[in-house]
């Protein structure tokens, strides 16, 4: 019997991110890039007509802010979790998107392990927030 692998969006303006990104998780197995968008609009269309366990998606996107879709994504579908990854530092944008409902806030700088992890506690319904962020939210 095959195990449900878990379905994965991709938004990201940039091809090379999102090719790279796709390869990262196409290393774990129970991981599938099920699509990608390149805007805000296409990730919206996307999320409508597909059934993603989890986006991931940049926070700086050609035609909308990503903390600006992340509201309309979680307005539309509460229940899908969102992961941002940015280039942006945590102290930057992670306790604002948490709060707007984000599952995680990654950099663009972490590793694969870091990212597949992050997409299976998100997929799980959990949150993924690095030590860093874990401290600094501890300490507000």
């Amino acid at each position: 019997m095959t195990e449900k692998k878990i379905k994965v969006l991709l938004v990201d303006d940039h091809l090379v991110v999102r090719n790279g990104l796709g390869l990262m998780l196409r290393s774990a197995q129970d991981i599938e890039v099920a699509g990608e968008a390149s805007s805000a609009a296409e990730a919206r269309a996307m999320v409508a007509a597909n059934d993603f366990d989890v986006v991931l998606m940049d926070i700086g996107l050609p035609d909308k802010n990503g903390l600006e879709l992340l509201k309309l994504i979680k307005a539309d579908r509460p229940t899908l979790a969102v992961l941002m990854f940015s280039m942006y530092a945590e102290d930057i944008y992670a306790v604002r998107a948490l709060k707007l409902g984000a599952a995680g806030y990654l950099t663009k700088n972490s590793p694969v392990e870091t990212v597949v992890t992050a997409v299976r506690k998100a997929a799980a319904g959990g949150k993924y927030v690095s030590t860093a962020l874990r401290e600094q939210l501890a300490s507000m």
